[in-house]
């Protein structure tokens, strides 16, 4: 302090703004600090005016003098302890595993004390529950570690959480606490038999279907998994993704445990279109439901099921699925598979109650079509407009199905749509009562030549067609503008309907070169 200093400022390149000192504008200067500009040396010369550098200069004051808004700290140093241990590592089992197979178990352990440790007791607990202990023995000086092992065990499926912890190092209490306790967890693959029920009232593996679906998700499977529901009602909404180690050798199956497909119900209520499912298969794929009721009781959106973003191989056997309530919104449907090729899924034998559609099931357009689809031996009722809608199918095998018990004036019972290579649509019962009028079995631009493959024919056959009501002008089967079709031992009868109402009504186009073929069918009615 007190003393008077000298600097330039210099370039190496370019040039320095600058203005002419007026003697006002020469000094700049705080509390600390005075800087006056005086005549520059070099290129001006000693001779020429002040010169003002058009910048800023930064500076910090050194020594005690130097300001600060630190709070002042004071810092107690007591040496290193003379006990301290910890469980550092989780040695086995690693981070995944399979089930079902005698693992070791075995944790690493560090000194942290400066003197050596000679004896420390290790304690572990699996998802909760305490397990064992062991006493260690040996000489481990400061930084050093060991591992103790534990007998082998065998683990269930799923995500597991381990605690691990030291006690009494060298038998003393250790008074360091944040270094003794491990957290980790590690996943075993799932393999086997699983339950789902209520636990606080019995001895089941998960409490509900999403705490199944987590360990599925989190842990995969190196097996087939099959899930026992006890009976109940679970209030919930599931989504499945896709389950690591999933093929068509290593299955999922969801199912009852009694058998009876009206023991367990699955339901959910939706709100909007973000919600709109009670169960959603998304990319999932070789995927078991079957003996269980799933329903939806939203009251403007109902979808039961939905499948997604190429969800495949999945089968529906022998579940009711019912639409409780939002039977008259075109957001409700018992299944709905719309857009994502969602190839070669299974449903069979199911009961399909309600719906604006009982059954969607659409591709994406005339050049990219779904395969393989099966819907067999499905009873279907109490739909609000259409019983089965298929939409650019490839290869499609609807049969065996009964379709029955419209609920508006006017609806369609099997309605299909751009279906191409071997469809087979066999052995179906369709029986509609509108007040107005109804298309019970209507085949539209099936084969249709602009988009038709070339695997094979289409197939109508042995079908039961009925229409038993209506002032409209009914349609038993309307075949419109299809090519390669056999239509064969086809039963079709119109009850009833207006003028125009015809048991048979076939259109279709030129360019349709193969044609439809008709045989040993019975078209009939009394209107």
């Amino acid at each position: 302090a007190g003393q008077t200093y000298g600097f330039a400022v210099t370039y190496v390149s370019g040039s320095i703004r600058y203005t002419n000192g007026t003697g006002a504008n020469q000094i700049y200067q705080d509390d600390n600090m005075k800087i006056e500009c005086g005549k520059g040396g070099s290129y001006w010369g000693f001779t020429i005016n002040p010169r003002v550098w058009n910048g800023s200069i930064f500076y910090s004051k050194l020594g005690g003098a130097c300001e600060s808004d630190r709070v002042p700290l004071t810092v107690n140093i007591s040496g290193f302890p003379t006990e301290d241990a910890g469980v550092t590592q989780m040695v086995d089992p690693g981070p995944t595993m399979p089930s079902g197979v005698n693992t070791p178990v075995s944790f690493e352990f560090t000194n942290y004390s400066y003197t050596p440790m000679t004896s420390v007791k290790v304690h572990w607990e699996l998802d909760g529950v305490y397990q064992d202990s062991i006493l260690w023995t040996g000489t481990l000086n400061n930084g050093e570690v060991d591992t103790v092992s534990f007998p082998s065990m065998s683990f269930i499926g799923g995500v597991h959480s381990v605690k691990a912890w030291t006690a009494l190092p060298n038998t003393y209490n250790d008074t360091i606490n944040i270094n003794d306790t491990l957290k980790t967890s590690f996943r075993s693959c799932m393999n086997g038999l699983f339950t789902i029920g209520d636990t606080a009232t019995g001895s089941f593996d998960y409490p509900s279907f999403n705490a199944a679906v987590y360990d599925l998700e989190n842990a995969g499977i190196c097996g087939s998994v099959v899930f026992e529901v006890d009976s109940g009602t679970y209030l919930e909404q599931v989504t499945i993704t896709e389950i690591p180690g999933v093929d068509m050798n290593n299955t999922i199956t969801f199912r009852s445990a009694t058998g009876d497909s009206t023991d367990v119900v699955l339901q959910y209520s939706a709100t909007g279109t973000a919600d709109n499912w009670t169960l959603l298969l998304d990319s999932a794929d070789y995927i078991t439901f079957e003996k269980m009721t799933i329903q939806s009781l939203g009251a403007s959106y109902g979808r039961v099921v939905e499948v997604r973003n190429g969800a495949m191989y999945n089968t529906f056997r022998n579940n009711v699925i019912d639409v409780v309530t939002a039977t008259t919104s075109s957001n409700a449907s018992g299944f709905y598979d719309y857009t994502t090729l969602n190839h070669y899924n299974t449903y069979e034998s199911n009961l399909i109650y309600g719906g604006y559609y009982a059954m969607y099931i659409y591709g994406q357009n005339t050049s990219s079509w779904e395969k393989g689809t099966i819907i067999k031996n499905n009873e279907i009722a109490r739909f609000q407009l259409y019983g089965l809608f298929l939409y650019y199918q490839d290869s499609v095998q609807a049969t065996g199905n009964y379709i029955h018990g419209l609920t508006n004036t006017y609806g369609y019972g099997f309605y299909t749509y751009y279906c191409f290579n071997k469809f087979n649509f066999s052995k179906n019962t369709v029986v509609l009562n509108p007040t107005n009028y109804a298309y019970a079995f209507r085949v539209y631009y099936c084969n249709y030549y602009l988009y038709k493959g070339s695997s094979g024919p289409g197939l109508v056959s042995n079908n039961m067609i009925s229409i038993t009501s209506g002032t409209g002008t009914n349609y038993g089967m309307y075949a419109y503008y299809s090519d390669d079709v056999d239509y064969l031992y086809n039963t079709v009868h119109c009850e009833t309907g207006g003028t125009s109402t015809r048991s048979l009504y076939q259109y279709n186009t030129t360019s349709n070169t193969v044609g439809q073929r008709f045989q040993n069918n019975i078209f009939g009615g009394n209107s």
